[in-house]
């Protein structure tokens, strides 16, 4: 059959052909040359022109370009992708090596951050130990202070109970000594201040009234104050008294009056009075080579001198006046009438 169509169909080229040239025949009759043709093609013509060979050879060079292409891009594909997997592999590698660098780093981190840690905690450990050796050398002086202040307070307690028996002592002493000193002041034989003779300028401390305090200027004049008793006749022939200078701020005289004396005066200026000045002068007594004053009162210098914390004596023995600077008599004695 497929011979039967080409037959047939070489005809219908060969008249084509013929055709063409003018030499075409209809019913026996030769006609002119077909300026145009119209091409009708039968099912065998298309069949033929399906496999013409022009047609199939450029559908083979297509399918074989396009089959090159495919394995070009194959090829090309196979290659990227084997570049892929290399640098997936190589990227893979750099990570790993990266990642391994990292982990060393950090390892290394790791021991430093652990070393500084421990750095840290030795430091820290170093200072509680010097804290608690701050703390246990405060204890330690605390303990002494404490040890200190319990052999201060056991010391004290002690000086305070032998505080408390001189205390008692004292005040027993005292007790007794008021009785002796109520008995002798009512035989006389010890002495005090006397109120109702004594200048205005000049007070008397304490219930003995053994302390005598000038109050107010020096420059205002002199004040006197004179003892409560008369010196007694004393059966061994000597009556003794003594003065201690506890403040001094001007001159001072002590010594004896025969009778009541000016007290806006000093015992030596008055007549009938003999004493012994700061100055190192005695007053009242006669002697040879004495000065006097204006009033005629004799008085002689040359003597010691007394001041603050001595202590000045003066007595009468067998008529005789005396004179002691702290204990140590005078050479001189005056007659007392």
């Amino acid at each position: 059959m497929v011979e039967e169509c080409q037959n047939e169909q070489q005809q219908n080229f060969d008249a084509l052909t013929e055709a063409q040239k003018g030499n075409a025949k209809i019913g026996g009759k030769k006609i002119g040359k077909i300026e145009h043709l119209v091409a009708i093609l039968t099912p065998a013509a298309q069949w033929r022109r399906l496999y013409d060979p022009f047609r199939i050879a450029g559908a083979i060079v297509l399918f074989i370009f396009i089959i090159y292409t495919v394995h070009q891009l194959n090829q090309q594909n196979k290659q990227l992708n084997e570049m892929r997997l290399k640098m997936a592999e190589s990227l893979k590698s750099v990570q790993a090596m990266v990642v391994a660098e990292l982990e060393n780093g950090n390892f290394s981190m790791a021991a430093h951050e652990e070393e500084q840690t421990k750095l840290e905690e030795l430091k820290h450990l170093w200072e509680k130990i010097n804290q608690f050796e701050l703390e246990l050398k405060g204890m330690k002086q605390i303990a002494i202070v404490v040890a200190e202040l319990e052999e201060h307070k056991q010391s004290n307690a002690n000086k305070f109970f032998e505080i408390e028996l001189k205390n008692d002592k004292l005040e027993k002493y005292q007790k007794g000594q008021q009785l002796n000193i109520s008995f002798l002041l009512k035989l006389g034989i010890i002495n005090r201040w006397d109120s109702d003779d004594c200048h205005d300028k000049l007070a008397l401390i304490g219930p003995e009234r053994w302390i005598v305090q000038r109050n107010g200027d020096n420059s205002e004049g002199w004040s006197s104050v004179l003892a409560e008793s008369r010196i007694l006749d004393n059966p061994f022939g000597i009556s003794y008294f003594e003065v201690k200078i506890v403040e001094k701020t001007g001159g001072l005289l002590i010594g004896l009056a025969k009778a009541r004396m000016p007290l806006d005066k000093h015992v030596g200026d008055h007549e009938g009075t003999y004493a012994y000045s700061s100055l190192g002068n005695l007053w009242g007594h006669e002697v040879a080579g004495c000065l006097h004053t204006d009033k005629g009162r004799p008085y002689s210098e040359g003597k010691l001198e007394f001041e603050k914390g001595d202590v000045v004596g003066c007595g009468l023995k067998n008529g005789q006046i005396i004179y002691a600077l702290n204990e140590q008599r005078l050479d001189h004695r005056f007659h007392f009438s």
